[in-house]
């Protein structure tokens, strides 16, 4: 019973193999059909007229040597871009598209098409020259009055804002994880974090009056203890927190809010 199992599935895949070589055989005959070779025509000379804007006729053999290079790799785009039929086309609505560009109209739509492309972009260009001034009319004052408000402290300030408690895990063992304590130096706190992300720098390097900072080992991220006795509520203290950093910080957004036991 196992060898007729195994003889059954390796038909079956034997099988497999060859409708997908087929499949693939048949997008390669549609891409054809298309004209997908003068799409890589077109970006071969796309490359070159690039090239020659930046680096002009003066060197010599150059256009030829770009020419061999793109042609030589131009059937790894081809290759990608049959995967891409593969994946969003069936076998069978392959063979259905082949028979639509098969009729005359099939053929006259693949004719027209480069031609429609081109007419389509000047029309395209034709309708953003003509409407620009009145696009530029109806945004302008949004973008003034945008540009022109200014944040306050009183943007981030709510005297009824309520927070909720997080009471911090305790490390049982230290030593079993990347998980470090790193005390204040000035006041009665301490702070984990994880020594294969973080890196604790001096102080002055971002802000003098931090407390703690910390930085990521890739340098994309650091975050900062700033510790003080005052007599600001919570809120007020949240609110000229995140109101300095929106100061300084274009992008700045805040994550979560809250207090520690």
């Amino acid at each position: 019973m196992r060898k007729i199992t195994l003889l059954i599935l390796a038909f079956t895949l034997a099988f497999n193999v060859n409708a997908q070589n087929q499949k693939m055989n048949d997008i390669q005959e549609l891409m054809d059909c298309v004209g997908m070779d003068k799409l890589g025509n077109q970006m071969v000379d796309g490359f070159i007229s690039m090239y020659k804007t930046d680096y002009g006729d003066n060197i010599p053999g150059l256009w030829d040597t770009l020419s061999v290079v793109i042609n030589e790799s131009i059937v790894d785009l081809m290759d990608s871009i049959a995967i891409i039929y593969d994946k969003l086309y069936t076998h069978e609505e392959i063979k259905s598209i082949m028979e639509i560009y098969q009729t005359p109209i099939g053929k006259k739509i693949i004719e027209t098409i480069p031609v429609l492309t081109e007419l389509s972009m000047q029309a395209g260009q034709n309708w953003a020259l003509a409407n620009a001034d009145k696009i530029e009319e109806r945004i302008t004052p949004l973008i003034e009055n945008y540009s022109e408000k200014e944040i306050t402290i009183n943007d981030f300030f709510n005297p009824d804002e309520k927070y909720e408690y997080d009471t911090p895990k305790v490390i049982t063992d230290a030593s079993s994880n990347n998980t470090k304590t790193q005390g204040s130096p000035d006041y009665k706190y301490s702070v984990n974090y994880d020594s294969e992300i973080w890196d604790i720098v001096p102080d002055e390097t971002f802000n003098p009056f931090a407390d703690l900072t910390f930085v990521t080992y890739n340098q994309e991220a650091y975050a900062m203890i700033i510790a003080e006795t005052s007599v600001l509520t919570i809120q007020e203290l949240k609110a000229a927190a995140i109101y300095n950093m929106a100061s300084t910080a274009e992008n700045m957004k805040t994550e979560s809010i809250g207090l520690r036991e």
